[in-house]
């Protein structure tokens, strides 16, 4: 299922980037969404991260997959 790109902002001009995978049809308030974390060896384009999204998207649940902060190096 394709994804978008996004940026999310969050320390003054800190940002890191993130996958939505948007199901049909989805609407903000009244359907469901998850947030998908990777772990410390991982990132957002993790394989096993991939395709549980897609499974989610695929069941009506929108998924969000982002970076942390501190695998940009940030301290904050």
């Amino acid at each position: 299922m394709p994804s978008d790109s996004i940026r999310i902002p969050i320390d003054g001009d800190l940002m890191v980037s993130a996958k939505i995978n948007r199901p049909k049809g989805w609407q903000a308030g009244q359907d469901t969404a998850m947030i998908l974390a990777h772990g410390a060896a991982n990132n957002k384009d993790n394989p096993l991260l991939i395709r549980v999204g897609d499974a989610l998207a695929a069941a009506g649940i929108l998924t969000l997959r982002q970076i942390f902060p501190y695998t940009l190096g940030a301290n904050i």
